[in-house]
């Protein structure tokens, strides 16, 4: 016959244990003696590896979800906080070591990873029609979306910036690329006369 499982037994002997083969120092162990009051620091003596990983996993998370480098920082961080704590470390020293490692982190690979990880604005050769000047080939109306101007050898949809009809023929130049319309303006109005 199973004899039955008697808990406080089994704390005695798995407190003795921990007591016989600690990490760096013997800490007070007991489920049932834990206690989250505030400014109560058994808690974290306890239980602040399991802490410390929930942060670094939640932050690893959170830098997964997005693509800004968020908060690649605070898992390093997180990952000297735990091992200050694995190494006996009080919450002070745990938290100071949390907050100069992120930070540090922060201030010295940031610049060097935008670079990588930042989009280059690649200009393409539509770009290179903004301020070209050229003749309406068609009046340019916004309101019946009417308005063409050739450049380069191409037709391309033309609006008026200012909202003003522009005559066939009338000298503009390009101030605005939207898509496939260029918006422009007439040479004089540009020139201030």
């Amino acid at each position: 016959m199973a004899t039955p499982w008697n808990f406080p037994l089994a704390m005695e002997n798995f407190t003795k244990t921990i007591q016989k083969y600690p990490m760096t120092k013997p800490r007070e162990f007991s489920i049932i003696n834990a206690s989250i009051k505030k400014g109560d620091e058994r808690f974290m003596e306890q239980y602040g590896w399991i802490v410390w990983a929930v942060a670094m996993v939640l932050f690893a998370i959170v830098e997964a979800a997005t693509v800004n480098l968020v908060s690649v920082w605070f898992v390093g961080g997180s990952l000297v906080a735990l091992i200050v704590h694995l190494l006996g470390g009080n919450l002070w020293l745990q938290l100071a070591a949390f907050l100069v490692v992120s930070a540090v982190m922060l201030a010295l690979l940031r610049p060097f990873v935008r670079k990588f990880v930042v989009p280059r604005k690649t200009a393409t050769n539509a770009d290179m029609v903004l301020g070209k000047e050229a003749y309406l080939t068609e009046a340019v109306d916004n309101l019946r979306e009417t308005g063409a101007v050739k450049l380069d050898g191409k037709v391309w949809t033309a609006r008026s910036l200012s909202g003003d009809v522009l005559p066939a023929g009338t000298l503009i130049r390009v101030v605005k690329l939207e898509g496939v319309k260029l918006y422009v303006e007439p040479v004089h109005a540009a020139a201030g006369v």
